[in-house]
C-alpha cells in the first residue's frame, strides 16, 4: 500500500497515533500501518469525520477497500471489496477466532481490534487467507452449498482416479465445475486445497498434488467439514475451526497467559462409528511382536495389561473407504501413528511400511 511521504500524511499519522490512550491499539496502530507499507497496490489516505472520528483509507482505484477508524482506546477495522460485496465466509471465519466482528449498514465487515494479537490475525484473514483468497478467486461471492458440495464431491473422484492410477484429470474437472458454476477454474483449484487443508486437520487422507492452503478461516473450514461429512455420509465432532484457532494462537501467542475456563461448556453430538473386526486387530498386534511395523522400534510403553503398546492403523482409513483387513492394517507406536495421520509425508511413510510388511497392500 503505498502511503504518500508527504509531511501533510506523516503529521496526521503521528495525530492519530497520539490520540490513542491505549498502548496496545497503538502497538496494533503501528502494524497495521506498517503492513500498509508494503503492499504498491494500494493508496492511502488519512481522512477526519468530526472530532472524534479519525479514518485512514486504502484506496484501490477509485473505490476503498480497507481502512480503519481510530479511536482512543481501540481501532475499528473494515474491509469490503471494490464491488461493494463482502463475504459471510470471512466474517464468520473472524469471529470464530474470538474477534469482535460484523456487518455494517454500508455492507462492510467491521472488527474492532484492541491487541496486536487482534490486528495480527485480521491481516492473516483479510490480506493472506480466506476472506480475500476465496472472495477473488470466487469471482467475488459467496460460495453456496451447492458449489462447496460440488466441488468435493469432485474432490473425492479425484482421490479415486488418483488410486486407479489415473493422471492428468485435475484440469478436465476443474473445467467441468467452472462451466456449470460460472466461476474460473482456479477458483475450484483453490477450492480444493482449502479441502486438503480441513482434511489434514481431521487426519484424513488428501491429494498429494493438492497441497493444503496455509490460511483457510475458520468459517469456511467449518461448513466445508460438514459438508464432507454429508458427502461421505458419516457424522464426527467438529474439530476444524478449533485446530484453526490453535494455529493462529501458536503463530501469534498473547503476550499473557490465557485465563481458560474453569468449568468448560458441554456440548453433546451424533458421531458415525464403523464396526471392526477385533480378531484382525488381535492379528495384526500379534503379527507386530511388540515392534512398531513403521519405524521398526520396541513398543514405547506396557499397557495397564503388562503387553508392549502398539496401536493398528488402517494405511487407508475405514472413514476414505478402507477394509478393515490384515492386509490394509499395522500395529504403530503412538507416534507413528500420529505421523500417518497428520504427517506431510504420511503418503510417503504409509508406502515404507506397505514395502516393510509382506502381508500389507496398497488399496
Amino acid at each position: 500500500m503505498t502511503i504518500p511521504n508527504t509531511q501533510e500524511v506523516e503529521s496526521k499519522l503521528a495525530e492519530y497515533r497520539a490520540y490513542i490512550s491505549s498502548e496496545n491499539a497503538r502497538e496494533a496502530f503501528n502494524l497495521l500501518v506498517n503492513e500498509a507499507r508494503k503492499d504498491e497496490r494500494y493508496s492511502f489516505f488519512p481522512h477526519e469525520q468530526g472530532a472524534l472520528k479519525r479514518t485512514i483509507r486504502y484506496l484501490v482505484g477509485s473505490s476503498w477497500s480497507y481502512g480503519f477508524i481510530v479511536n482512543q482506546s481501540d481501532l475499528l477495522f473494515y474491509y469490503r471489496l471494490p464491488s461493494s460485496r463482502v463475504s459471510n465466509e470471512g466474517l464468520s471465519s473472524l469471529q470464530q477466532m474470538g474477534l469482535i466482528a460484523s456487518h455494517n449498514k454500508q455492507g462492510e465487515i467491521k472488527v474492532r481490534i484492541a491487541s496486536v494479537s487482534d490486528a495480527r490475525l485480521v491481516l492473516d484473514d483479510c490480506f493472506g487467507g480466506d476472506l480475500v483468497g476465496a472472495t477473488q478467486e470466487a469471482g467475488g461471492t459467496d460460495w453456496s452449498d451447492e458449489e462447496l458440495k460440488a466441488s468435493i464431491q469432485a474432490y473425492r473422484k479425484m482421490q479415486q482416479l488418483q488410486r486407479e492410477g489415473h493422471s492428468r484429470f485435475k484440469r478436465q474437472i476443474y473445467s467441468e465445475l467452472a462451466t456449470k458454476f460460472g466461476r474460473t477454474e482456479k477458483a475450484f483449484e483453490f477450492r480444493m486445497q482449502n479441502i486438503s487443508a480441513v482434511l489434514s486437520l481431521l487426519g484424513r487422507e488428501w491429494i498429494e498434488g493438492l497441497k493444503p492452503a496455509t490460511h483457510v478461516g475458520a468459517g469456511i473450514a467449518s461448513r466445508l467439514e460438514a459438508l464432507i461429512n454429508e458427502v461421505d455420509g458419516t457424522q464426527t465432532i467438529p474439530a476444524a475451526a478449533f485446530e484453526i484457532a490453535v494455529r493462529e494462537q501458536i503463530a501469534h501467542p498473547p503476550s499473557t497467559a490465557p485465563t481458560g475456563t474453569i468449568t468448560p461448556q458441554r456440548t453433546s453430538s451424533t458421531v458415525t462409528n464403523l464396526k471392526r473386526d477385533p480378531a484382525v486387530k488381535a492379528w495384526v498386534l500379534q503379527r507386530a511382536k511388540g515392534l512398531c511395523e513403521c519405524c521398526g522400534c520396541v513398543a514405547p510403553f506396557e499397557g495397564a495389561d503388562g503387553v508392549g503398546y502398539l496401536e493398528v492403523h488402517h494405511l487407508r482409513r475405514l472413514a476414505d473407504g478402507g477394509s478393515d483387513r490384515i492386509c490394509n492394517a499395522a500395529a504403530l507406536c503412538p507416534n507413528c501413528h500420529r505421523r500417518m495421520h497428520y504427517g506431510m509425508g504420511a503418503a510417503t511413510v504409509r508406502t515404507q511400511t506397505i514395502d516393510r510388511i509382506s502381508e500389507l497392500e496398497a488399496e
